[in-house]
């Protein structure tokens, strides 16, 4: 299964119901903001634990009496080659009897490790495929029958109509009607999206959206202060930075004062560091930082791997040390999930 298949999969099945009685949703639900209301109100109404795995949204999917029934997607068996993707979709063919539009989709679809979603008892189907460094979805809706046919795309303007790196979709029931469910979830921060997108006959409609955002907290985790400073010091003014949002900006940062006597030796540091330092991967903040009466050049940016960044931050500290500009202190700082800061209901299923 791919990274965002799995993911999805992970967070639409986990968790605890209870009460799912008292939460029942309407026949109306999939139509209009009332399910995205409930949502929103037991988000607001719920304790929240510091934390960076769990699913603020878990409550909606899971029980035995979910709000939102979301089958997991079934991997396809498909080679690599020219005859093997002939083969599967022969293979397609015989198994759903598309019509022309259908079949030419078909024809042009070769996705990556494709999956096919589908809602136990109802004709709706989706063809999944997700690849690529992004781990993009892209999905072929269709209806099953004696001639299947296409549904159409889902209406958005993001990365070519695909659900890429923090977002993923699925095939959904809710109240017995199918559906979209769309998921977004933060990789720099912690907000959180959960939107559905009803079927109404051959059309999607508008739906709606419940976005939720909760405070970052950060705490320190490797440390070391270069010497003569203290390990403290610098985990107070790194978690202080951080707290302040002065990081990941791409630009100078005054992060403390230059004192007079320094202000010299500082110019002839920031000049030699500006060539000698990395200052456009993950566009870090830079700037002057004062520790033991020593000013530093400090570089502050999220942490990440290759593009991809995440919420925990960094912040490296450099020196001259004879000529040369050499890194001479660092902090790690790990982020977590705190309180919740907002959850609004808001039209439309999907981001645009």
């Amino acid at each position: 299964m791919s990274r965002a298949a799995a993911f999805l999969a992970t967070l639409l099945l986990s968790g605890v119901l209870p009460c799912a009685a008292e939460f029942a949703s309407t026949a109306d639900d999939a139509g209009d903001r009332a399910l995205c209301d409930r949502v929103a109100a037991r988000i607001r109404g719920q304790p929240h634990a510091d934390g960076k795995t769990d699913d603020p949204f878990a409550f909606a999917t899971a029980g035995s009496h979910p709000w939102i029934e979301a089958p997991e997607p079934v991997a396809e068996t498909a080679g690599d080659s020219a005859d093997d993707w002939a083969a599967y979709r022969a293979t397609l063919a015989s198994r759903f009897h598309p019509d022309a539009k259908l079949a030419r989709a078909f024809a042009d679809y070769v996705p990556e490790d494709p999956q096919l979603a589908s809602l136990p008892g109802s004709p709706v189907h989706a063809l999944i495929a997700t690849g690529g460094t992004m781990h993009c979805q892209t999905f072929i809706f269709f209806t099953a029958g004696t001639s299947s046919r296409m549904l159409p795309e889902l209406a958005r303007g993001e990365n070519n109509g695909a659900f890429c790196w923090q977002e993923a979709g699925g095939l959904a029931r809710v109240n017995g009607h199918a559906a979209f469910l769309y998921r977004y979830f933060g990789i720099t921060d912690f907000e959180y999206q959960l939107g559905v997108v009803p079927l109404e006959g051959d059309r999607w409609g508008e739906g709606c959206r419940v976005d939720a955002k909760f405070q970052t907290l950060y705490a320190a985790g490797d440390v070391s202060a270069p010497p003569g400073s203290a390990s403290g010091a610098l985990e107070a003014a790194a978690l202080a930075l951080a707290r302040a949002g002065q990081f990941g900006t791409g630009q100078y940062v005054a992060f403390s004062p230059v004192p007079a006597a320094q202000r010299e030796s500082w110019n002839r540091l920031l000049a030699d560091a500006r060539t000698a330092v990395d200052l456009d991967f993950h566009e870090p903040s830079y700037g002057p930082l004062v520790l033991g009466g020593k000013v530093y050049f400090a570089v502050a940016a999220r942490q990440g791997v290759g593009w991809r960044e995440g919420a925990d931050v960094q912040v490296d500290l450099y020196a001259l040390i004879g000529t040369q500009v050499q890194k001479v202190g660092s902090a790690g700082l790990s982020a977590s999930r705190g309180r919740l800061l907002s959850a609004q209901v808001l039209p439309g299923g999907v981001q645009p």
